[in-house]
C-alpha cells in the first residue's frame, strides 16, 4: 500500500456576498494503486459537499504520492485553509496557483 494526498479547493458561500471564502484541503489515501486515487478523491469529496451545502468544489484535483504504508489514514484530511477575499473563483485559482506555476524549460 502506498500513500496519497489529494488537494482540492472549494469556494465557499456567504451570507451578504460581501467576500469570497475558499477552502483548501489535502486528504490521504492509503491506496494499492495509484489507478484508485482519482475516484477515492472523487468520492471523499462528493461527501464533503452532501455535509457541507454552501461549498462548491472548483479547479481539479492535485495529487501527490507520499510513501510506502504507515498505518490507515483513508481520507484523513492533513490540512485546510480559508480564503477570503474579492476575488471570483477563477481569479482566486490563477493568484493563488497558477501565477506560481514553474515553466518548462526549452532546450
Amino acid at each position: 500500500m502506498t500513500w496519497f494526498a489529494v488537494r482540492s479547493t472549494y469556494a465557499v458561500s456567504g451570507d451578504d456576498g460581501s467576500k469570497n471564502t475558499y477552502c483548501e484541503r489535502v486528504v490521504l489515501f492509503d491506496l494499492a494503486e495509484s489507478d484508485d486515487l482519482l475516484g477515492a478523491a472523487e468520492t471523499e469529496s462528493t461527501e464533503l459537499l452532501s455535509l457541507n451545502p454552501h461549498y462548491e468544489r472548483i479547479g481539479e484535483f492535485c495529487a501527490f504520492q507520499l510513501g510506502a504504508h504507515l498505518e490507515t489514514m483513508n481520507g484523513a484530511e492533513v490540512w485546510c485553509n480559508l480564503f477570503e477575499g474579492p476575488e471570483g473563483p477563477q481569479e482566486f485559482l490563477a493568484q493563488r496557483y497558477e501565477s506560481w506555476e514553474l515553466e518548462e524549460e526549452v532546450g
